[in-house]
């Protein structure tokens, strides 16, 4: 993520960059990019690692922390931590997956 304006279009932001509305705008996008709601999809991992970059990037710019206030609520080890973790093994394991093959009859 380059810029905040690119943030912002990649979120669908208008002039409220209000930390509640960088949360909206992120739920909303994320319902329409999200495999497990619209069927996977090869460029679906990438599509949300997107929305995620953009909406830490402009919570930083809204909250002037230097990190998103999302990750500050995620301690290191913590069950957030747990859930990171677990969510990113899924999607290498998913994007590697082969179906198995049935032999011929």
């Amino acid at each position: 993520m380059g810029s905040l304006a690119e943030a912002a279009a990649v979120l669908g932001l208008g002039g409220d960059r209000s930390p509640a509305a960088i949360r909206r705008a992120f739920a909303a996008r994320v319902r329409q990019v999200h495999p497990d709601l619209q069927g996977p999809s090869p460029e679906a991992g990438r599509d949300l690692a997107r929305l995620v970059a953009a909406r830490d990037l402009l919570l930083d710019a809204a909250t002037g922390s230097g990190r998103s206030a999302s990750r500050e609520a995620v301690a290191p080890g913590g069950r957030g931590e747990r859930l990171r973790r677990a969510l990113i093994r899924f999607l290498v394991t998913w994007r590697t997956y082969e179906a198995p093959r049935t032999p011929p009859r």
